[in-house]
């Protein structure tokens, strides 16, 4: 009787150690917690107070929610604790034909949020064409002095990789305003001389100065 007594104990010790692992698991998953929108231009006001950079890195690997496509995003940048994504759309200048052979179409073109507790991505900064023809898309993101910096170039230029180049800025991450205006690509050599031609687009000094008033051809809103 007590060596039964003494089988059916192990058994249930068994049970219950692995019962706690399963708990431990779950309690795994549980961490994952959504990002607070809300409070990412605080989060970047923050840094940027605190003289922290804006830094290119590989993709971190954070789940794309449904409307918006993996290849959209080739640009991956973080600040502090914060992770960001360019989603961009087709133009002259971007080729995106894997959208075209899967039938998906591009709803959201923009910057993309996302932090090491959530592990996916969110909709932040969305940018909206005044045409369909414009395809404006987000280029390069680098902060300086205190600003974090976006270039957003169309496809209005003379040729291929050529467009209208809107610079971007923001000290506290709520207020966006388009700085400056310039027309990007034509100083372009290709990637042996002058590197990644995105990053490109942040050597100001290298393009042509336009009137702010040509850069008029999109708008832009942080996403709630």
């Amino acid at each position: 009787m007590k060596k039964l007594l003494g089988v059916f104990l192990l058994i249930l010790s068994g049970w219950l150690l692995v019962g706690c692992i399963e708990v431990k698991e779950g309690d795994k998953q549980a961490i994952k917690e959504e990002l607070e929108v809300g409070e990412v231009p605080g989060r970047i006001s923050a840094s940027l107070s605190q003289g922290l950079e804006v830094l290119e890195i590989d993709d971190p690997g954070f789940d794309f929610p449904e409307e918006i496509h993996r290849a959209q995003v080739e640009k991956y940048f973080r600040l502090g604790d914060l992770f960001f994504g360019l989603a961009r759309q087709t133009s002259m200048n971007f080729n995106l034909s894997i959208l075209y052979r899967e039938g998906f179409e591009v709803k959201f073109v923009g910057v993309l949020v996302g932090d090491e507790e959530s592990r996916g991505w969110n909709k932040f900064l969305q940018i909206q064409d005044s045409q369909r023809t414009d395809s404006n898309n987000p280029y390069y993101l680098w902060s300086e002095e205190g600003k974090m910096f976006l270039t957003v170039v169309d496809q209005r230029g003379a040729g291929s990789g050529e467009g209208i180049l809107k610079l971007m800025a923001t000290t506290d991450g709520e207020d966006w305003r388009i700085e400056d205006c310039y027309y990007f690509g034509s100083n372009y050599r290709g990637p042996e001389e002058d590197g990644d031609y995105f990053e490109f687009s942040k050597e100001l000094a290298l393009h042509e100065k336009k009137e702010i008033k040509e850069c008029d051809n999109l708008s832009f809103f942080l996403v709630e």
